[in-house]
This record gives structure tokens, C-alpha cells and sequence, in this order.
């Protein structure tokens, strides 16, 4: 296992740095990395730069040619950038799309081996969740036959709908994981 850790100082916010370091020496971690965004006298290094500048072939050969997880904790911000810089790592060393590599990316999530715990999005979730249900209500109404059937041929998928859109803003992106239960990466 590998542990890529980012804060803003290490003497200030790496409060668990004692036990990392512990665990790296009794191989519970493989390797440690860390990031620090705002070290006295140090540009500025965040964990999506670990991954690119360090880590690019070996997340891209564990999530893609040996069945790893990617386990992603941390502000909703650094979550995005994360999720961006795995989806430039897929491009790169798969020679996909950005569209496919997003789409593989999807499915590390179906697979239950893309992991986010995910904190800084504050939410009106009952009046998400309500203006969305009305939004696919309305949407099947719409597209109803004749007989009242809903035809599922005639209906988008969720993950479709998304796939054309590049960009999701916050609120889209979260009011499709309040939808779908899945959090889906912003195109």
C-alpha cells in the first residue's frame, strides 16, 4: 500500500506523522509520500502533484493492469484535482481520451475500487434532492408512449447524460450523486 498525505506544514498540520512513518517502517505502507501546501521557504505541493510527478506510472499500472484501489480523502477541492489528475494519468499511459479515460474512471467506481470520502460541500439536501426527483419525473412524463409505457430505449441513462457534458458544476455534480448514489467524476 502506498499512502500519499498532504497537509499545509508538516510541523504544524502532520499530526499523525510519528505513526506514518511508524507504519511505513513496519511495512504496512510500501512507500510514503507527502505533500506539504504551504512549507516555510517550499513552493507549494499538493497530492495531485505526488501522483503526476511521482506516482503517474505506478497509479496507472496498479488501477489498470493490476486490479488497485484508490482510496481519496480529503476537501472537495483537492478531490476534483485528484480526480482530474487520474483521469490525465489514464490519458497519458493508456493513450485514451479524456471522455474514455473518465469512463474508466466510472467504472473503478462500479468496481468499488475508486474510493472518496469526500467533506466541504454543504448541501440544501432536501431541496436538491426534491428539485431532482421533480426534474425525472418531468423527464419520463415527457417521454412517455402513447400506451404509457416508459420505454427505457427512449430514456437516457444517467451516466449518458453525463458523458456528453464536459464540465459539471458543483451543484450538478452533486445533485448526481444524490440521485444515483454513485459520485460521478466532473467532465
Amino acid at each position: 500500500m502506498i499512502l500519499v498525505f498532504g497537509c499545509r506544514q508538516s510541523q504544524i498540520d502532520h499530526i499523525y506523522k510519528e505513526e506514518t512513518i511508524q507504519a511505513r517502517n513496519k511495512g504496512v505502507f510500501k512507500e510514503l509520500y507527502t505533500a506539504y501546501s504551504r512549507e516555510p521557504g517550499k513552493p507549494k505541493k499538493y497530492v495531485q502533484d505526488v501522483l503526476r510527478e511521482q506516482l503517474s506510472e505506478t497509479v496507472y499500472k496498479q488501477l489498470r493492469e493490476e486490479g488497485g484501489h484508490i482510496y481519496v480523502c480529503g476537501d472537495v477541492t483537492m478531490a476534483g484535482d485528484v480526480l482530474k489528475t487520474v483521469q490525465q494519468i489514464f490519458k497519458l499511459h493508456g493513450n485514451m481520451s479524456l471522455e474514455d479515460a473518465g469512463f474508466y474512471i466510472s467504472k473503478l467506481r462500479d468496481e468499488n475500487r475508486y474510493h472518496e470520502d469526500i467533506f466541504g460541500v454543504t448541501l440544501r439536501t432536501y431541496e436538491v434532492t426534491n428539485r431532482l426527483r421533480s426534474e425525472s419525473i418531468a423527464y419520463i412524463e415527457e417521454n412517455k408512449k402513447d400506451t404509457d409505457d416508459v420505454s427505457s430505449d427512449r430514456l437516457e441513462s444517467p451516466r449518458l447524460i453525463l458523458a456528453r457534458r464536459r464540465t459539471l458544476r458543483s451543484v450538478d455534480y452533486c445533485r448526481y450523486s444524490l440521485w444515483t448514489g454513485i459520485a460521478e467524476s466532473q467532465w
